[in-house]
């Protein structure tokens, strides 16, 4: 047989092979809206900060190109950190699998499926989600009146009679349809008051920051991320008599509505032996920028680089860069004496909307005498789109929305042996979290120990609604299996998968809205 008929014959078995081919029909019910509910239900809501709701699939197909393009460009579900670069706890992101499996099924005509094969839309996070807090403060009611972005700073007294070490802060916004996301400082000295009281509305504004110095971010929240509390015997210490500063981002096209955010303070369950923690802007552009000033001329890119030298070996628990507008990249490491890089933070495209502070999966041993290096890109010209200017103007250092800024945050604490196989990833509370079973609840598993699956039997004095969550015996954080499950009165019964959990001891946490809690365990043969 020639090579010419090889090749025919060659071919016409592959399109035989092709076109008898089945590829298994993905569904939105079976395949695609699990994986939106988890990743992407917090904000696409109705009353929800994402432009639509992602509830029905009428809606997801409407905008099925939009939501291929959004989570193909990475776009969504919004986490800017270079996961490539640096992982960190409670990473928002999609697997290749996921992202594969939403542009497959959009491919395939982004068909329906069988009703019920349709998961429970999540509830919308009510109270508290990590326990009990030891405070609850809350800003002022106001009513937006500005129609463009406005960041507005609210100054809430703690009214703290003796300086307190904080473990966590869990930020609950009032409207979630208007908050897109509140940085949190301490204020030890009042000097905010003054600005507040210059602005005839509760708080003041201000862009880019508190507006004043010395006042530590303590805290902050995107819509999606995930409370961590400190491990035991560390805090951050907020002062008496102090203030807290709540910086809440509102976006334009929000006029009219009203909102009061709320701060859970969540206390280190002792206030003596403690282990300080700070958050400090170790990389500025005051005092380490090695090629500045910070200086961005119109109509031109340009780069510029900070460094530091450690005194001390330390733990790192976060890092957290800021820019505003202009910066288009920053990317952070630690070089030590030996040479070698450990790195801790890349964004590639940054988006001042998108900001926050990401914590390691474990906390990282720095040595002394390493350098802390940061390089930041910024953007003057038209091709940026976020440039407040047109034409572009010169850019300089400042606090103002047309200025820039180039700081990287870290909280950090003194090294001790041991530090850097502490875990992060944990969200149960340094507090003992109140308890249901004094109030009659009891639960049990079984079989136990298992393989596959178990029955969580849990009985109840009275109706309530729980979530339930599954931790290793590290405290390790592994999964929700119940989200905001409805409980009769008397023996209720659910059967649970955990054949793909690895083989151990787990615990089982059952919590109500308001953070009361029930525990029990089993081991997975």
């Amino acid at each position: 047989m020639s090579k010419t008929m090889l090749n025919k014959l060659y071919l016409i078995i592959v399109l035989f092979l092709v076109s008898h081919t089945t590829f298994a029909q993905l569904t939105w019910t079976k395949d695609v809206a699990p994986i939106l509910y988890k990743n992407c239900a917090s904000c696409h809501r109705e009353g929800g900060i994402g432009a639509f709701s992602i509830e029905k699939y009428a809606k997801a197909y409407e905008l099925r190109y939009a939501i291929k393009y959004a989570v193909d460009t990475r776009h969504m579900p919004p986490f800017p950190p270079d996961v490539s670069y640096q992982h960190y706890a409670n990473e928002r992101v999609l697997t290749s699998a996921q992202i594969k499996t939403i542009g497959d099924w959009v491919n395939q005509g982004a068909v329906e499926g069988q009703a019920n094969l349709l998961p429970t839309f999540p509830a919308a996070p009510m109270g508290s989600q990590v326990g009990k807090p030891d405070l609850v403060l809350r800003a002022p009611t106001y009513k937006i009146k500005e129609t463009n972005d406005t960041y507005r700073c609210f100054v809430v007294p703690t009214k703290l009679v003796t300086g307190k070490f904080l473990s966590g802060m869990e930020v609950i916004p009032g409207n979630r349809q208007v908050v897109h996301h509140v940085l949190v400082y301490s204020d030890s000295t009042g000097a905010s008051l003054p600005l507040d009281a210059k602005d005839p509305e509760p708080g003041y504004v201000n862009f880019g920051g508190p507006g004043i110095s010395n006042a530590p971010l303590v805290g902050a929240w995107v819509p999606g991320s995930t409370t961590t509390l400190l491990p035991p015997n560390m805090g951050i210490r907020l002062p008496p008599k102090g203030y807290l500063i709540v910086q809440v981002h509102y976006p334009a096209g929000v006029t009219g509505k009203t909102d009061s955010t709320k701060i859970n303070l969540f206390f280190t369950k002792n206030n003596t032996g403690i282990r300080q923690v700070y958050t400090i802007p170790i990389l500025n552009h005051s005092s380490n920028m090695t090629d500045g000033p910070l200086f961005i001329p119109k109509n031109t890119v340009k780069k510029f680089h900070e460094k530091y030298k450690l005194l001390q070996e330390i733990s790192l628990i976060s890092v957290g860069p800021h820019m505003h507008l202009i910066g288009r990249s920053m990317k952070v490491a630690a070089v030590k004496p030996s040479g070698d890089t450990i790195r801790l933070i890349n964004i590639p495209n940054w988006d001042f909307h998108w900001q926050g502070s990401y914590s390691f999966r474990k906390i990282l041993r720095i040595p002394a005498a390493s350098d802390l290096v940061s390089e930041a890109v910024y953007d003057n010209t038209m091709m940026n789109p976020w440039n407040p200017s047109n034409p572009p103007k010169d850019v300089k250092l400042g606090e103002a929305t047309t200025d820039e800024m180039m700081l990287t945050y870290f909280t950090v604490l003194p090294y001790q042996k041991g530090d850097e196989n502490i875990s992060l990833e944990t969200t149960t509370s340094a507090n003992e979290l109140p308890s249901l079973a004094s109030e009659g609840y009891s639960a049990i598993v079984y079989p136990n120990p298992t393989s596959n699956n178990i029955v969580l039997e849990l009985d109840a004095p009275l109706p309530n609604h729980f979530d339930l969550n599954i931790y290793n015996n590290q405290g390790r954080f592994e999964r929700v299996l119940l989200l905001n499950e409805n409980i009769s009165t008397g023996k209720n019964a659910f059967s649970l998968n955990i054949s793909d959990l690895p083989t151990g001891l787990y615990h089982i946490q059952l919590v109500d809205d308001s953070g009361r809690t029930i525990y029990t365990k089993f081991v997975k043969q």
